[in-house]
């Protein structure tokens, strides 16, 4: 992590001590408002400026007045929490644990993220990784509230799975449009959970794959050289070192698809982006959101693997 992303302050709050998504969200977020908009103009007779009222209205932040996002005038803004309260069977299921929570872009998305209990398993030895549901809203009028199924590296905190770029939308599990039905609850935990559960242990299978999968000195740069569409020497050195020496190496990973495959995303998480903000904004809905998809899909693609 570079100086400047150390003196920026951290878009995530941790949230282990709460027991409800009401009471995590009102102790650490925020409300929204509405406020006209208006554009500028000259009078015709005058030649003074002028404001003229537009049909659209802004969501600001409630707390700061922070501009947000602009909606027609007719979207019916509702408080960010009438929608996450959707999602509280989760807890009270006793299945699911309040983890974190981030604000990115000053507020513009909301994430809360819910753990799987019990979930903690070793991909390689003391190499775990565990299950999370990642609750996304947007506040800007640009995206409806959805989950999605996202994998933490624990050893170095690389998230492993969240996209919202995916073509096939195979990391979703519940999207619900923003409308004043969406207060409805989440009737059935339990085949949530069932598709949670299928889909973390398909996932495991595939890491141990890779895990198992060597690779040439060759085909590492190749890989990276693919992922990232670059051959600057500069790039490729950084993705080398973090395969051989970053968070979480070690003589399982070293030489191996699970090892290249982690030092890309440890890049994306830790290394891109001006501060915390921006990298985690890139990491999972910009650019670089495309760059894990083509990351995944190439560590269990034979194409770049040299088998031991």
């Amino acid at each position: 992590m570079t100086t400047q992303e150390n003196t920026m302050p951290s878009p995530i709050h941790n949230l282990q001590n709460y027991t409800s998504i009401q009471e995590a969200y009102k102790s650490v977020f925020f409300n929204v408002a509405e406020e006209p908009l208006y554009r500028m103009s000259t009078d015709a007779t005058t030649g003074k400026r002028v404001f003229i009222k537009v049909p659209q209205k802004a969501i600001t932040r409630a707390d700061t007045s922070a501009y947000l996002g602009s909606v027609g005038e007719h979207f019916k803004t509702l408080q960010p929490l009438d929608q996450l309260k959707t999602f509280e069977p989760l807890l009270t299921s006793g299945y699911f644990e309040l983890k974190q929570g981030l604000a990115l872009q000053g507020g513009k998305k909301i994430v809360i993220q819910v753990g799987l209990k019990n979930s903690m398993i070793d991909v390689t030895p003391n190499d775990p990784v565990h299950r999370l549901l990642s609750i996304v809203q947007g506040l800007d009028g640009s995206l409806a509230i959805a989950t999605y199924d996202t994998n933490i590296r624990v050893v170095c905190l690389n998230t492993l799975k969240m996209s919202l770029t995916q073509a096939n939308e195979s990391g979703r599990i519940l999207k619900i449009r923003h409308t004043q039905s969406a207060q409805t609850r989440l009737s059935n935990v339990s085949d949530l959970l069932k598709n949670v559960v299928t889909n973390y242990a398909e996932d495991v299978a595939r890491y141990r794959t890779m895990a198992s999968t060597k690779v040439s000195s060759a085909n590492l740069k190749a890989y990276f050289s693919m992922v990232l569409n670059t051959d600057s020497p500069r790039t490729l050195e950084k993705l080398t070192a973090l395969h051989d020496q970053g968070r979480g190496a070690n003589q399982h990973t070293r030489g191996t698809v699970w090892g290249a495959y982690n030092a890309v995303t440890e890049y994306l998480d830790h290394e891109r982006g001006r501060n915390q903000d921006s990298g985690i904004t890139s990491s999972w809905f910009g650019p670089s959101a495309q760059v894990r998809n083509r990351a995944y899909e190439a560590a269990i693609d034979a194409e770049y693997t040299v088998l031991a």
